[in-house]
């Protein structure tokens, strides 16, 4: 796996030659090691192992350090590549949502532009976006990021509260009360959705649970 995907990186550094078929198959192999590496994650996390989350911790690191080297130089180069399934779009936008501060508002603007010409979903949008508030310790704006602080996962501070879920259905997500049962049955854990909740106050159950 390791020698295939550097040949993929020194192939394509250039990406001269590249067409929307080569892009295709590497989102492909891109998305397919994002989302493997995540499943383990969860999967560790329900077992109870402290040994085997913190192996599949590392696994995820490390995937997501090789995707972001390929897909990074992609869009450094190219921009977001034209005539993409949304598949390959949905790949690209994982590799940067799962990303730092940095590269989020690097990208961000490339990814806007992505989704004016619908390549990447307006919900795909909002939730990078969410992210970054989140990253900066701002209240975010769609209630689409958590924080688990070991037996509980809780959402992060959400401005204006009591207006999330006319922003939700502005742009198709499902309700927050629905989201929070996906969660349940996805994470196996309590979720909590306190519209009161601080950074401050998560910094000290995460804490807690260290």
């Amino acid at each position: 796996m390791k020698s295939f995907w550097i040949a993929i990186y020194l192939a394509f550094c250039t990406f001269a030659a590249a067409s929307a078929k080569d892009y295709e198959a590497i989102m492909q192999k891109v998305a397919e090691s994002d989302q493997q590496v995540r499943r383990e994650l969860i999967s560790a996390q329900k077992s109870g192992n402290m040994e085997l989350l913190a192996d599949a911790a590392k696994r995820m690191e490390r995937c997501d350090e090789q995707n972001q080297k390929i897909v990074f130089k992609i869009l450094d180069k190219r921009g977001v590549p034209k005539n993409l399934s949304n598949e390959a779009f949905n790949s690209i936008w994982l590799v940067v949502q799962h990303s730092d501060t940095e590269h989020i508002e690097k990208y961000l603007p490339i990814l806007r532009q992505a989704a004016d010409r619908g390549g990447i979903s307006q919900i795909e949008l909002t939730t990078m976006e969410d992210r970054l508030r989140v990253y900066k310790r701002t209240a975010q704006i769609y209630g689409s990021q958590t924080i688990d602080t070991g037996n509980t996962i809780y959402f992060y501070p959400i401005a204006e509260p009591e207006n999330l879920d006319s922003r939700r259905a502005e742009i198709g997500m499902s309700p927050i009360a629905e989201y929070i049962e996906i969660l349940k049955e996805v994470t196996g854990k309590n979720v909590i959705f306190d519209p009161t909740i601080t950074f401050e106050k998560l910094d000290e159950l995460r804490a807690k649970n260290k």
